[in-house]
């Protein structure tokens, strides 16, 4: 009898050692799929902590049903949440984190006519990186209700469109990167504080069209190197800075804001011989304690400064 007591006491005590025990859920999922036919691929991690996922695609392949709503990859409730996906081919990933705290997404596609659609939700400290390598590319990337956020996008080729949204969040920032010309680059910030956005393009005949609504404390920094390039930037809200430097002929540049102590700069440099390869720029203000710069280096420029 004393022996069975004293052996319950024991295994009783290693339980409780064991329940003291702090829970630590690592979940990791590791795909690699090649071939030239259709691979498709979708993981779900929840209520997880140090989950990861490792893609790695080669052919004709889709993360995630381009058709549908459901993503491809998606981590909950999560923390220290991470997804590398590697394509290479014809692809498309969908990746969603949602409530991921020190969150990352890093995603690279090298191939023709690519489509990338990448969320964070209800996050902290999260960071996507998207790398397109390849012409007729596609990405569209986006953070809500976010705290340290960065998104950053860089493609490489020609005809390529990326959209950048972050939305009622702060300290984020939004980074795009074009190269090669006919680019279309769309970044908004909407209700968010002490936040950022920049894009640059190289080539001919690039669009960037930047909104920052509703915030405090934004900057905005557009640079476009090449010919009949556009750059646009609206923001709403006091306490901000666009600034656009166009390099090249036949280039426009405008910036609309409202709100009090704000600037705009612009700065345009090219030859502009005649009227065909001039550059225009134009500011528009309205409200209190404005500052208004524009430089055109060049021939046959229009320059226009409205403040109200």
């Amino acid at each position: 009898m004393k022996l069975k007591l004293k052996l319950s006491a024991i295994t009783l005590g290693v339980g409780l050692a064991y329940a003291t025990l702090p829970a630590c859920a690592v979940d990791t999922v590791t795909i690699s799929q090649n071939g030239t036919a259709s691979n498709q691929a979708y993981v779900e991690q929840l209520n997880s902590t140090n989950a990861s996922v490792a893609i790695n695609q080669s052919g004709q392949n889709e993360i995630g049903a381009t058709a549908g709503n459901k993503p491809g990859v998606l981590q909950q409730d999560s923390n220290n949440a991470s997804v590398l996906v590697t394509q290479k081919g014809s692809s498309a990933a969908s990746v969603e984190q949602v409530q991921a705290g020190d969150s990352s997404i890093n995603l690279s596609q090298d191939g023709l006519a690519h489509y990338a659609h990448v969320e964070q939700t209800d996050s902290s400290k999260a960071v996507v990186n998207l790398n397109q390598l390849g012409a007729h590319q596609y990405a569209n990337l986006g953070q809500y209700m976010v705290t340290d956020g960065k998104l950053t996008l860089s493609q490489s080729g020609e005809a390529n469109r990326g959209t950048m949204s972050q939305e009622n969040s702060r300290r984020v920032s939004a980074e795009l990167r074009q190269d090669y010309g006919f680019g279309e680059a769309v970044l908004t910030q909407k209700n968010v504080t002490d936040s950022s956005m920049y894009a640059s393009q190289g080539g001919a005949q690039n669009r960037i069209y930047a909104a920052q609504a509703g915030g405090t404390f934004l900057s905005a920094n557009l640079n476009q190197t090449g010919a009949n390039q556009l750059a646009n930037v609206s923001q709403g809200g006091s306490y901000n800075a666009s600034n656009v430097d166009q390099r090249g002929n036949w280039n426009e540049a405008n910036i609309l804001q409202a709100g009090s102590y704000n600037t705009a700069s612009i700065t345009q440099f090219g030859s502009g011989a005649d009227v065909a390869t001039r550059n225009i720029a134009t500011i528009d203000q309205a409200g209190n304690n404005l500052v208004a710069n524009l430089t055109q280096t060049g021939m046959s420029q229009v320059a226009s400064v409205k403040q109200r």
